[in-house]
């Protein structure tokens, strides 16, 4: 019989696939190829990883992963055919620790920042890759969907940050089921673990609407199925249609349809919220989910936001989506953490130029969606600009907007307060953030200065300038704004102080309070 744990030392690629590889035939008891298509999201797990370092792996044998015992007692349990039940779990790490004779004194002597994560190796040839969670660093990029998850090896705890990745395996469910998986998962701890295993999203999805055989559900699930899936798992699954995406020659979404689609999803990503996004190619339908972006601080041409006001200024702010080329998704048959590009440029691989619906997964006493809650904001710092006009001239205040950088974002009351405590900034201002009296969750449109913001890809900068808080469970701007706050670095140099606002509940300023800025703040999430 097999050692419950083995330790293998890494030397090159080519052995950390042949030792990945001789762990699925052990526990498949079938010969894998390599080349299928059915592999690429586990070779692409194991490239990933090679590049973060990896140079050793602790295989786990015989585990009862719940995910693949509830596909099991679903589904492959009632095959004429035996199935294993049990699964190896692939722990990789950028230690050796050559010389370390055991797998109990191996794991006693890593360092805990050197673990990358896991790999769950299910008794399924074809889609061998369950439950696993790869650390976010061997991404490139923000991935800003994604949580701590404690993983105990022997006694021994350690600590992933990452987003949960799944292959889907075309029998208990397709690739919305493992999307659903995904995006539910990653929300697990923080939204009061409501997540499902992928037979019950199955379960949860067809009880009022089948549209073919349930199991194997080879076919997928269509958007209400979908819809209705989330919903019974707890979230208010807010579906937002991405426009006209049909050509009928090129059957995609035109390049300006696509640039509005990142601005509709990019609040959620920012928000640490996964957006499932549902694709339609020439091949048919796939669903991914969205986890984070990639950065570019060198980009000339902006994506710009038009502020509507009665005193005829051409304000325009960029939006923060302008310094994001691509997104990053879990996307289950190709791998955690790929690139998400705005175009494939007329090849075979997905795009955002592909997408019909994005679905983030807002939690249930969030009433008012990102989309809203930029009106909102935007409806008050058009209220701003209409009163400096009497103080600045035109020209003046237009300039002054074109160098703000806007973006939206839900955060969580303890993470504001926490990010107060923590930021230097005007004492006034810290302590009424850390003592005001908020619903769980705000909305916050946060005023950056343009120059500075793009250098976010290097360092948490500085370059915070005035927000809007917004109540989410609001629905328009007189009862939903709660605070206004200007650094005084904006918007103009007739400002010699900052300020804050805080708002009634008839939406009109109640009680202002001057502070004592030097420098503009630096952003909760960089």
């Amino acid at each position: 019989m097999d050692p419950r744990i083995t330790i293998h030392e890494i030397t090159n690629y080519k052995s950390l696939l042949d030792t990945v590889y001789q762990e699925l035939e052990l526990i498949s008891h079938r010969k894998p190829q390599q080349s299928a298509n059915t592999q690429v999201p586990l070779l692409n797990c194991c490239e990933a990883l090679f590049n973060a370092g990896a140079v050793a792996i602790l295989a786990q044998h015989r585990v009862h992963d719940p995910d693949f015992l509830a596909e099991y007692s679903s589904y492959y349990s009632k095959q004429f055919t035996e199935v294993n039940r049990l699964c190896t779990r692939l722990h990789f790490f950028k230690e050796t620790k050559v010389g370390v004779a055991t797998p109990l004194e191996y794991i006693d002597s890593i360092l805990p920042e050197n673990y990358l994560g896991f790999v769950t190796l299910r008794p399924v040839i074809m889609s061998p890759v369950g439950a696993s969670i790869l650390s976010r660093e061997v991404s490139i990029g923000f991935i800003r969907s994604a949580d701590k998850f404690p993983v105990h090896i022997m006694g021994k705890q350690l600590t992933v940050c990452g987003t949960p990745f799944m292959q889907q395996d075309n029998a208990v469910g397709a690739c919305a089921q493992a999307s659903i998986w995904m995006a539910l998962r990653t929300l697990r701890k923080r939204e009061g673990d409501r997540a499902h295993d992928p037979a019950q999203i199955t379960d949860a999805a067809t009880r009022y609407n089948a549209n073919g055989r349930i199991k194997p559900n080879r076919q997928g699930l269509t958007h209400i199925q979908m819809i209705e899936a989330i919903r019974s798992a707890g979230y208010s699954p807010h579906s937002i249609w991405l426009g006209q995406w049909h050509n009928q020659n090129l059957n995609v979404m035109n390049a300006s349809d696509v640039e509005i689609a990142k601005q509709n999803i990019h609040p959620y990503i920012e928000s640490e919220i996964p957006v499932v996004l549902i694709l339609i190619n020439q091949n048919g339908g796939h669903a991914v989910v969205a986890v984070g972006h990639t950065w570019n601080e060198k980009i000339k041409t902006f994506k710009n936001v038009d502020v509507s006001n009665s005193v005829g200024l051409n304000l325009k702010f960029a939006h923060a989506v302008s310094w994001i080329p691509e997104f990053i998704i879990n996307n289950d048959n190709s791998g955690p953490y790929m690139k998400f590009p705005p175009s494939n440029g007329g090849g075979t691989g997905y795009s955002m130029e592909q997408m019909v619906y994005a679905m983030p997964l807002l939690p249930s006493d969030v009433f008012m969606s990102g989309e809203e809650a930029l009106s909102v904001g935007l409806t008050i710092v058009a209220d701003l600009y209409q009163g400096f006009v009497t103080a600045a001239n035109k020209a003046d205040l237009e300039h002054s907007a074109a160098e703000i950088a806007i973006r939206i974002l839900l955060v969580e009351k303890r993470k504001l307060r926490n990010w107060a405590a923590s930021t230097i900034m005007a004492k006034e201002l810290k302590d009424e953030l850390r003592t005001m009296d908020l619903p769980k969750r705000v909305w916050i449109l946060e005023l950056h200065l343009k120059s500075i913001y793009g250098t976010q890809g290097a360092a948490n900068t500085p370059s915070l300038v005035g927000f809007v808080l917004i109540d989410p469970t609001g629905d328009t701007v007189t009862n939903s704004v709660l605070m206004l706050y200007l650094n005084k670095n904006y918007p103009l140099n007739i400002i010699s102080v900052g300020s804050f606002v805080q708002f009634n509940n008839n939406g009109l300023p109640n009680i202002g309070t001057q502070t004592t800025d030097t420098t503009p703040l630096q952003p909760m999430r960089g």
